[in-house]
């Protein structure tokens, strides 16, 4: 049973890691090569991902199955979660997008919580480190596969790495740009 119950792990963990490798930006500009469903693919199977994990680790028989374990010590996160959804829906103009975007929000949430209760902060560190490798070794393809897509140029840069990331970020430098001809603060 041992063995049976440290796959299950090991296959878990391995979700985990696609999960938060989602998180921090792949598919990225993987999406110019292979089409704009990848993304968009990758993020509903992540989503999904979620939910069956929390689902199947909840007990050992399909009755004992459940999304949600309301502990009293999350009250003030899950009220957080209540408000933002409740919030977002009474303030947009595209319900149906809102709906989907604010049930994302939630499941997020509550699969961090998930991951508190059932993993060491050491683990979870470990698992993001995992997919965090697989996101450098990503940047490292689309550097040999497409070097055109991996670089970018722009006012105040040129043949930056933007990696799988959609745009280079500019930081402060975008922020001050208003400023640049705004004399130095003298006493």
């Amino acid at each position: 049973m041992k063995q049976k119950s440290d796959l299950t792990q090991f296959r878990t963990e391995i979700v985990i890691v696609f999960i938060f490798l989602g998180s921090i930006g792949f598919p990225g500009t993987y999406r110019q090569i292979f089409g704009g469903f990848i993304e968009t693919l990758y993020e509903y199977l992540s989503f999904l991902m979620q939910i069956v994990i929390m689902l199947t680790s909840s007990g050992e028989t399909v009755m004992d199955v459940k999304l949600l374990d309301m502990k009293p010590k999350y009250r003030a996160i899950y009220q957080f979660m209540i408000f933002t959804f409740a919030e977002s829906m009474l303030v947009t103009d595209v319900p149906k997008a809102q709906v989907v975007t604010s049930l994302r929000l939630s499941v997020t949430i509550l699969f961090a919580i998930w991951l508190v209760e059932h993993f060491t902060l050491n683990r979870i560190l470990k698992l993001f480190s995992y997919a965090q490798v697989l996101l450098d070794l990503a940047i490292v393809g689309i550097i040999v596969l497409r070097p055109g897509i991996a670089f970018q140029s722009g006012d105040t840069y040129s043949h930056a790495l933007r990696g799988v990331y959609e745009a280079k970020c500019t930081g402060v430098g975008a922020c001050l740009r208003p400023y640049r001809d705004v004399p130095p603060y003298r006493q």
